[in-house]
């Protein structure tokens, strides 16, 4: 594909995307945390589904330094109904190794618990416009 019929592709894409994109919360404020979480959330989860769970887990775990330190059971009750715990216990671990670092990159996240391809790609474009 030409330079240029990609420029229009994604020129067109992003103005659908500007005209049709759900409104959810994750998306109005793009940190590295919100993202982190909600994208751990969507893995084989429905958005309408997580978003209580995301509501609710981020009222308890502001932050990602908050996560990191609560107790393990507290973070599966919290998860409890959204299934996949593996999930919420490999979020927990990377949310420890995230912030033991003084401010995570995109690279931190490539080699954290239950962070494939798909998710840092997402969060690379979401969070780091790549």
């Amino acid at each position: 594909m030409r330079d240029a019929d990609l420029s229009l592709l994604r020129r067109r894409l992003l103005a659908w995307y500007g005209r049709h994109k759900r409104d959810l919360p994750w998306r109005r404020n793009p940190t590295l945390y919100r993202t982190l979480v909600a994208e751990f959330m969507l893995q084989q989860t429905r958005a309408e589904f997580a978003l209580p769970y995301y509501r609710r887990f981020l009222r308890e775990f502001p932050s990602l330094r908050r996560l990191a330190a609560a107790p393990p059971g507290r973070v599966l009750k919290l998860w409890e109904g959204l299934g996949y715990y593996r999930r919420a216990q490999q979020l927990h671990r990377t949310a420890g190794i995230l912030a033991a670092l003084r401010q995570p990159t995109l690279a931190d996240l490539a080699d954290v618990p239950g962070v494939g391809s798909y998710t840092y790609a997402a969060i690379g474009s979401i969070v780091f416009g790549r």
